[in-house]
């Protein structure tokens, strides 16, 4: 279901939140990815303000595949991500 509000309430919810996902939960949805990119235009759309809101960085498990790429060990991690012992 999408999220619908008039523009006074998502500007109350965004100003109140810290986040988009936060600001979809005062608005009584659920965050999920699909939401997210369905609200996220809104806003600008809007001329509702989310400078304040705090930056969100891609999170990366600790010791998954990428993390073993970062880390410089390109062959190791593929040996291991495909289930293979690479000495």
């Amino acid at each position: 279901m999408a999220v619908r509000c008039t523009r006074e309430a998502l500007a109350d919810a965004v100003r109140a939140s810290a986040t988009l996902s936060e600001a979809i939960t005062r608005l009584g949805a659920t965050p999920t990815s699909g939401r997210r990119g369905h609200v996220r235009t809104l806003p600008e759309r809007w001329g509702v303000d989310t400078s304040h809101f705090t930056p969100v960085r891609p999170r990366r498990p600790e010791g998954s595949l990428g993390n073993r790429l970062a880390l410089g060990r390109p062959a190791r991690a593929k040996a291991l991500f495909a289930g293979h012992h690479a000495g």
